[in-house]
């Protein structure tokens, strides 16, 4: 997922690189929804479930926020 095309890359505040992708849950054992974004930067990997649908057009500052809630 780190080198998908399709990702969306940010930097926090700290200076973290992140990227962000979409994608489909049905094969994911308790996943809460059909869909859901994963955040990954270096040895960490987060989840959120709750996102905007135009989570693509966030800020840095906005797609860091949906990380402390992942």
């Amino acid at each position: 997922m780190w080198s998908d095309p399709e990702a969306v890359h940010f930097v926090d505040g700290s200076g973290v690189s992140w990227r962000v992708v979409e994608r489909a849950t049905e094969h994911i054992p308790g996943a809460r929804k059909a869909r859901c974004l994963i955040f990954l930067c270096e040895g960490v990997v987060r989840r959120a479930w709750t996102y905007p649908q135009d989570w693509r057009h966030l800020t840095p500052i906005e797609l860091e926020a949906l990380t402390e809630t992942a």
